[in-house]
């Protein structure tokens, strides 16, 4: 995509075409410092995925819901967040 050649698709105007949850695929299955190179093909196969994990989503809780199960929540603690802060830092420790 390029600017000059006025192909170049907003993340908001993206998210209210796709949905938000497809660009959050989107950019959490790319490298986080990489230009994210989109195509008809990449759009549907992460529609298609996100239409999964919502079916998936649904079936689970069904299930929670007829086992009478309840699930609650964990916060992590901010040591954590630093933890991975500084593997960012440090490109997840790859080779360069």
């Amino acid at each position: 995509m390029s600017k000059s050649l006025d192909n170049v698709i907003l993340a908001k105007h993206f998210a209210q075409k796709y949905g938000a949850n497809v660009l959050r695929y989107l950019i959490l299955n790319s490298h986080y410092n990489q230009v994210i190179n989109l195509s008809e093909e990449l759009i549907q196969q992460a529609v298609d995925y996100i239409q999964k994990i919502k079916s998936l989503l649904k079936k689970m809780n069904f299930y929670l819901y007829i086992e009478k199960i309840k699930i609650t929540s964990t916060r992590e603690t901010p040591e954590r967040g630093e933890e991975i802060i500084n593997s960012l830092l440090n490109n997840l420790n790859t080779v360069k």
